[in-house]
């Protein structure tokens, strides 16, 4: 198992799959000084997951501040990585109004 700590590696501008290649079969996702996050950084993100699923790796995610947390959970990111510390963030299902 491997960690990635995401704000340096945002920061720095590594390819996704320089990271997967060093990995063993699990990646732990740190994301403990992100305190926002773009959409140039979920493209990352996402860019990150597809080389993961594809090279058979598994995602995790520990430190997720509950600001950028309630953007997974709004976007729907969140169905994409298994969050690790689930005392930190506990993932709650939107429910719509139905009407006959």
């Amino acid at each position: 198992m491997q960690k990635l700590y995401i704000n340096s590696w945002l920061n720095m501008k590594n390819s996704a799959f320089g990271v997967i290649q060093t990995a063993d079969n699990e990646l732990k996702l740190d994301f403990s000084k992100v305190d926002n996050i773009g959409l140039n950084d979920i493209e990352r993100l996402l860019d990150l997951q597809k080389i993961a699923v594809f090279n058979g790796i598994k995602l995790s995610v520990e430190n997720m501040q509950p600001q950028v947390s309630r953007l997974f959970e709004q976007t729907g990111l969140y169905k994409l990585l298994s969050f690790g510390n689930s005392s930190i963030h506990s993932i709650r299902k939107r429910q719509g109004l139905a009407f006959d």
